[in-house]
């Protein structure tokens, strides 16, 4: 009964943490790891779609090049004037159709015999690099136009014309070009990443809701849970004073009735057996007041000290208490204690109430002139208790949970007995097992308990 004290006190004061307060911290975490997410995802579709359009813009300028390499200006041995405006015309071509076209100039060992640029003549610094015959080598500039620097992207092809001299095809497509092929899939990505920045902020809004509800409805059933533990201790408690009250108060109404009727015999009543009569009535009510002092410390069972005493005078009061309910019930009571001192240490009261409600369960469930035994034996270093009966018996299934709390298989049970007798001899250091008796009927309860003496006696 301590044990389960401390459980039901020990919920009751236990200090919860705010889940209120740890429910809004996940979803805040689970939020920025979201949007560190969708910005990682924004940042990596942003670098592919500038790799995507300087690519294209680096196929485009190829191509363009391809394109004017194969033109008689470029690759003939000796240009006339009719190929120089011919040329002229498609590089104009080309400026109006891709306006990035910066400019296009065709020199012949470092003269300049042909360029055309947008904005007028214009000096070029930066990254150069050797033209590749037959192939088309991409490099960086930055064209000067008055007070302007436009960065370029250049692409020249050089080739050996049959006359023994190099020539050099160099076109210049304004940078730009690639930020305006990015334009529209950035523009797309900041759209997605808006939607989905919009949607992951509804989605946790409505989420932190949902889990601030389901918060809030915890903690009102964490109330009435606390309120039910408190309901259900004040009912074993309550349970637990009836149920050991119970048996000494039956031995008691006995003895009142033996008494009254032995004080009716008038002159022929025995003095000696009223005076035996009133002592156990006054015996029995010092134990109920043990038994209520009992109760009245549970709140604190640390407080209690263990103390040394001896089974067999335990066993020897609590058959002396059931005496009178094992002859009404025409029982057969048998004890066979062990030859000697078995002192252990513990709480005494305790341990006679766990002997008590399991003597009791014997002679509630045995048959008419049925025998109850209870034997007290040494093993090494252990005193051992057995009580048996002949009754029904306990299916084996239901052997470990006869001893939990308010779990009964008999009809008006409630189910506590067990339960105070587990718990009492735990708290002597011990424990209690149900098992079959040697002859294969009834129930065995068998206590197991740390001795702390040994005095066998001395034959006179």
């Amino acid at each position: 009964m301590q044990t389960c004290a401390r459980k039901f006190s020990g919920n009751s004061v236990r200090q919860r943490l705010p889940l209120s307060l740890i429910a809004s911290g996940l979803i805040i975490l689970i939020a920025a790891a979201a949007l560190f997410y969708l910005q990682f995802l924004a940042a990596l579709y942003e670098k592919a779609s500038r790799t995507s359009a300087a690519k294209s813009v680096v196929d485009q300028g190829a191509y363009i090049s391809q394109l004017l390499r194969e033109h008689p200006y470029f690759c003939g041995i000796q240009a006339a004037k009719e190929d120089r405006e011919d040329f002229d015309r498609t590089v104009g071509w080309l400026q109006k159709m891709e306006n990035a076209v910066q400019y296009v100039s065709v020199s012949e060992d470092g003269v300049i015999l042909f360029q055309k640029q947008i904005a007028g003549p214009a000096a070029g610094y930066g990254e150069e690099r050797e033209p590749q015959r037959g192939r088309t080598v991409v490099g960086r500039k930055k064209l000067v136009l008055g007070d302007e620097v436009v960065p370029v992207i250049t692409f020249s092809m050089a080739q050996t014309i049959p006359t023994g001299q190099k020539r050099v095809l160099e076109i210049g497509l304004n940078k730009a070009i690639v930020e305006r092929r990015n334009a529209a899939a950035a523009s797309a990505l900041r759209g997605m990443f808006c939607f989905s920045l919009a949607a992951v902020a509804v989605a946790f809004a409505v989420c932190l809701g949902a889990i601030v509800g389901l918060v809030h409805r915890e903690m009102l059933w964490q109330k009435r849970i606390r309120l039910d533990e408190h309901l259900s201790f004040a009912g074993a408690v309550a349970g637990s004073l009836m149920h050991d009250f119970r048996n000494p108060l039956s031995a008691m109404r006995l003895d009142a009735q033996l008494l009254q009727g032995e004080a009716a015999k008038g002159n022929e009543c025995r003095p000696e057996r009223l005076a035996e009569l009133s002592g156990r009535i006054v015996k029995t009510i010092d134990r109920l007041d043990g038994l209520l002092a009992e109760f009245l410390v549970m709140s604190r069972p640390e407080s209690g000290e263990r103390e040394t005493f001896e089974i067999n005078a335990c066993v020897l009061d609590c058959i002396e208490m059931l005496k009178m309910r094992f002859q009404k019930a025409g029982l057969v009571f048998q004890a066979d204690l062990a030859p000697g001192r078995l002192i252990i240490r513990g709480f005494p009261a305790q341990f006679k109430r766990a002997l008590l409600n399991i003597m009791t369960n014997a002679e509630q469930l045995s048959p008419p002139a049925g025998k109850v035994t209870i034997q007290t034996r040494i093993e090494k270093k252990y005193a051992l208790v057995k009580i048996m009966d002949e009754g029904p018996g306990i299916p084996y299934p239901e052997r470990k949970k006869i001893f939990e709390l308010f779990y009964s298989n008999r009809p008006g049970g409630t189910g506590i007995g067990l339960a105070l007798a587990r718990t009492a001899i735990e708290n002597c250091g011990g424990e209690i097992e149900c098992q079959t008796p040697p002859a294969g009927k009834g129930a065995l309860f068998a206590i197991r308990i740390p001795a702390a003496e040994i005095a066998r006696r001395v034959p006179v």
